[in-house]
């Protein structure tokens, strides 16, 4: 089964990573929108990232998401998903939510097994996260706000990236670790390849510390590499990731 050839109004589901929203690809965009060859409209929505349920892992909770935020499943002529996005991407189609002839993940993964040594190894502390104190979970993201755009130099537009991750649910925050850790962590791969979604473009970085390279690989070989590409790609690569998606076709 082939993806048809990408039509000019595009309807597009957009699956941010984890405590972040749909602002995390407001540089992409802006660079897609710069690459258009053919005129047309683009019609956008987005997931949403609320709270999480005790106990929930992360197939029900993005399916849960998605039936509270959109009236029955949906069909996109395009569906990007990065990080923990691209995981919630494999599940909603899975799950008959979402239909989709092409599929774009970047910087993903297809189970808790890809990820990176020291989350492997710090894995098992993930369960203690949900019981620290609400206030205390509140001000650590703060904390984070302020100090990630600080420590990230690189990336374009720090007072944004603070307002997203301020706006990040606390409860879901602290529970993700778990979630993602254990995803299908016992079962096969979501079938990519077999009909999952016509077409499948995957964009990760070589030097991801988040996720492990070499255990994707094992999975399945990206689309594309990206040379000394990072976690936060999207952030600080956007252009370069825009004209890869161009010229695989994936964007008129």
């Amino acid at each position: 089964m082939q993806a048809k050839t990408i039509p000019a109004d595009l309807r597009v589901l957009l699956l941010p990573a984890l405590g972040t929203d749909q602002a995390l690809y407001d540089a992409l965009r802006a660079a897609l929108a710069e690459l258009r060859r053919r005129p047309g409209s683009t019609a956008v929505s987005a997931l949403q990232y609320g709270p999480s349920r005790r106990g929930e892992d992360l197939r029900t909770y993005v399916r849960r998401q998605f039936s509270e935020q959109f009236n029955g499943p949906g069909e996109f002529d395009l569906v990007i998903g990065t990080s923990l996005g691209g995981m919630a991407a494999q599940e909603l189609i899975a799950g008959g939510l979402v239909q989709t002839d092409r599929l774009i993940l970047i910087s993903s993964c297809f189970s808790g097994r890809e990820l990176g040594w020291l989350l492997r190894c710090i894995a098992p502390l993930f369960v203690l996260l949900p019981y620290i104190p609400r206030v205390i979970r509140r001000a650590l993201i703060q904390i984070v706000a302020v100090l990630f755009p600080i420590v990230r130099r690189n990336v374009a537009d720090g007072p944004a990236l603070t307002a997203m991750i301020r706006r990040a649910d606390p409860d879901f925050l602290f529970a993700s670790g778990v979630m993602i850790s254990r995803w299908r962590k016992n079962e096969s791969p979501l079938p990519l390849a077999a009909g999952l979604a016509p077409a499948t473009f995957h964009i990760q970085g070589h030097r991801d510390p988040i996720l492990s390279y070499n255990r994707i690989l094992r999975v399945r070989e990206p689309e594309v590499t990206v040379p000394k590409g990072d976690h936060i790609m999207i952030l600080t690569r956007a252009s370069e990731l825009a004209g890869y998606i161009q010229s695989a076709g994936y964007w008129p």
